[in-house]
């Protein structure tokens, strides 16, 4: 059976199959050869299968790209996801707020040793450090921080409580 090819735009043959090996065919190559309605690809002619030239570049097999998820399991996501740590930031400017206003009130009354704002300073230092390293994936550290803002907005509450108690307590003891 005799086959033409298209090469660099030119059409050439008619070849047997035995001729056509020293061309290099590839399986793009376009063939035709009696019977076939048009060109095909030398692919599609299963007889020239054997006389094909290896490729040396296939085209890549497409990849379906996925989603990479950063590693965000830690215990802090459990107790401390950012519902629980933007309150806390809240909770320390409050009573921030709040602590330097009874300080000032300390002050005036003679007792500047009780001085809650420091705590309330501390808290909201510590609940930025929280957020930061929970920001850059730092988990362990933020869990650290957001338990000593707690803790300082405890030492807040408390050191404001004992204020009030004394300014009542001195309120009384004036009005007796």
């Amino acid at each position: 059976m005799k086959y033409w090819f298209i090469s660099n735009g030119e059409r050439k043959g008619p070849y047997e199959m035995e001729e056509l090996k020293q061309f290099g065919l590839t399986r793009t190559t376009k063939v035709w050869r009696n019977g076939l309605a048009q060109w095909v690809s030398a692919e599609e002619l299963p007889e020239l299968n054997d006389i094909l030239a290896p490729q040396y570049y296939q085209q890549p097999t497409p990849v379906t790209p996925i989603e990479i998820q950063p590693n965000t399991t830690s215990d802090y996501d459990e107790y401390y996801d950012e519902d629980s740590i933007n309150p806390l930031f809240g909770l320390s400017i409050t009573f921030l707020v709040i602590s330097t206003i009874i300080s000032v009130v300390n002050v005036m009354t003679l007792l500047a040793f009780l001085q809650p704002e420091l705590f309330g300073m501390a808290a909201l230092a510590m609940s930025i450090l929280c957020k930061a390293f929970k920001s850059k994936g730092k988990y362990e550290k933020a869990e650290i921080f957001a338990k000593k803002a707690k803790l300082f907005v405890t030492c807040c509450i408390v050191t404001c409580i004992v204020s009030v108690a004394v300014w009542v307590t001195i309120g009384m003891a004036a009005s007796l």
